[in-house]
């Protein structure tokens, strides 16, 4: 697993609120936001936080802290992965702290210790990845819960709900950050991580003679009794033959264990000849080839299908973009739910480009129906939010993509479209395919670069040398779009030529992004990224503030009606 990355402190109170007049919950709110944490506002004396779904996995904007935090609320920080692998020991009774502070102290563990009413709060980091909840047996209450991933705790200085009166503080903070542990430095509890890493294929290297049978390979390595030895021989002679061994490499293998068997050269001549005599079938049935995963058999669609203009009617007008007042961010205004329909269209490098990206987002979430947001598969794709949105109204059109609703927390859910559903398709999948998938994306290659195409020419050289030719067939373009294609790898070191042959030239990351830099496209992927990453903490601050504002608006009429 991968460590939690650890966003530097930074002093917000400083830099962007210097002349506001902050409250304690505001100044707390900022610093814990300036250490890489994802907080939230509740409601004041409870432990109810508002709308706490949509910050699973985004954050709040800055800009936003000081509104959303102006009117006394309790505070609360998200634990689990958008909190550094945020995960809290919530002890619910004196003795159940007391206990687990012994284990902490016997270990040399200094956690975050947060007072509460009865107990304490433990804060911790998880080097290992997001920790799973565990929650209190109501049955054999153990005095504690885990709080990890998509949960929740309150910080200092909220309001305790029932102890009126009481507010968290801070018992222990040591150091800038909560102690980074793994699952084994923590022995007594029992801990284990929400998404459990997937099983890695058996990497034992293949033997020279795994492809004979199980007897064959006895023969060579034992030989055989006096009662069996002509027949055994003949046998894994035949095997020999069936796996396409030449007679002398036969000979070389089959000659020693028959002559430690006591047969004669007359006798292995006249065996081996025999069975060389005619075609044979190998002994051992050839292995069955690894059933294709789901997103596999998309893989070899979007290898093997002719990806044209795609086009689809649309209920609404294509969504237009304007800047917002936080972080000036640009977002997408819904139009008008009257709005004529029209037909919107997508090309078909961009419609290839965005099934790939379901691909990914099929194979991380590695489920049938899996999340794939706009932002998402913009990123992937290396395309506009926009067009993004355009090319998977199409792909549900064209029945390669199927929407599935919308998750408890409004991600939108898709799945494959029905050609893809049945393991018996026809389709051909192989590794290289998932493997290509999974490869970094880089500048180099994106739109005003070298290009897709020359991206996609540049995985399959490397794999094996080809024509021009045979390029333009198995990637189905058009053979001008290859030769220009070759000639700008070749032009910057990533291909080579040899007769009518071409072959791709390895290179690593740096290497890419040099180039991407002489083409003045380094650094692309990584503005998109950070231009939705404001998007979506201006879209959960909007939300977030609006449910803020609509508990608050009924609080104030409950208020006064009872006034």
């Amino acid at each position: 697993m991968s460590q939690p990355s650890v966003t530097p402190a930074v002093d917000f109170s400083r830099q962007l609120f210097d002349r506001r007049k902050l409250t304690p919950t505001q100044a707390a709110a900022i610093d814990l936001y300036g250490l890489g944490f994802n907080i939230l506002p509740g409601r004041r004396a409870s432990k109810l936080a508002y709308l706490w779904g949509v910050l699973r996995a985004s954050r709040l904007h800055a800009n936003s802290l000081v509104d959303l935090f102006d009117s006394g609320d309790n505070l609360f920080c998200m634990t689990g992965r958008t909190s550094l692998n945020l995960f809290v020991v919530d002890c619910e009774t004196r003795d159940a702290a007391k206990k687990h502070g012994s284990e902490f102290e016997s270990r040399g563990i200094e956690p975050w210790v947060v007072a509460t009413a009865r107990g304490a709060h433990f804060w911790l980091l998880s080097t290992d990845g997001e920790v799973a909840n565990v929650a209190d047996d109501l049955a054999s209450p153990r005095g504690y819960e885990i709080r990890g991933n998509a949960n929740y705790v309150a910080c200092p200085p909220s309001l305790h709900p029932t102890f009126k009166g009481f507010i968290y503080d801070w018992r222990a903070r040591v150091g800038e950050l909560p102690p980074s542990v793994s699952i084994a430095d923590m022995d007594w509890l029992p801990l284990r991580l929400a998404l459990e890493a997937r099983r890695k294929p058996d990497a034992r290297e293949a033997g020279p003679h795994d492809n004979l049978s199980k007897a064959t390979r006895a023969f060579l390595e034992a030989g055989a009794h006096a009662g069996s030895r002509n027949r055994a021989l003949f046998a894994a002679a035949c095997d020999l033959a069936g796996n396409e061994y030449s007679y002398s490499d036969a000979r070389a293998l089959l000659a020693p264990a028959a002559a430690g068997a006591g047969l004669g050269a007359q006798e292995i001549t006249a065996t081996l000849k025999s069975a060389f005599s005619r075609p044979r079938d190998r002994a051992k049935s050839k292995p069955l080839a690894p059933a294709a995963p789901f997103w596999g058999r998309a893989c070899a669609l979007l290898e093997s299908h002719s990806w044209v203009k795609l086009s689809a009617q649309s209920a609404r007008r294509a969504p237009a973009r304007k800047m917002t007042p936080i972080g000036q961010a640009a977002v997408l205004v819904t139009p008008r739910p009257d709005a004529p329909p029209i037909t919107i269209s997508v090309s078909g490098p961009t419609a290839r480009a965005v099934f790939g990206a379901c691909i990914e987002r099929a194979r991380r979430d590695n489920a049938e129906v899996w999340r794939a947001s706009t932002r998402e598969v913009a990123e992937l794709a290396g395309r506009h939010r926009e067009s993004a949105a355009i090319a998977l109204v199409c792909l549900a059109a064209a029945g390669l993509i199927k929407a599935c609703g919308h998750s408890e927390y409004g991600a939108a859910l898709y799945r494959f479209g029905n050609l893809l559903q049945t393991p018996t398709s026809t389709l051909d999948w192989t590794v290289s395919s998932g493997r290509r998938l999974q490869q970094t994306e880089t500048d180099v290659f994106s739109y005003g670069g070298l290009g897709e195409s020359a991206g996609r020419a540049w995985h399959a050289i490397l794999h094996e040398p080809l024509t021009a030719a045979e390029l333009a067939r198995r990637l189905r373009v058009h053979r001008s779009t290859i030769s220009r294609a070759l000639g700008l790898l070749e032009l910057h070191g990533l291909a080579t030529r040899d007769a009518r042959h071409w072959a791709g030239v390895v290179a690593v990351e740096k290497d890419l992004q040099a180039i991407a830099a002489t083409l003045t496209t380094a650094g692309r992927s990584a503005r998109r990224k950070a231009r939705h990453l404001e998007e979506r903490q201006a879209w959960a601050s909007k939300r977030v503030g609006r449910a803020r504002a609509s508990w608050l608006a009924r609080d104030a009429a409950e208020r006064e009606r009872r006034i």
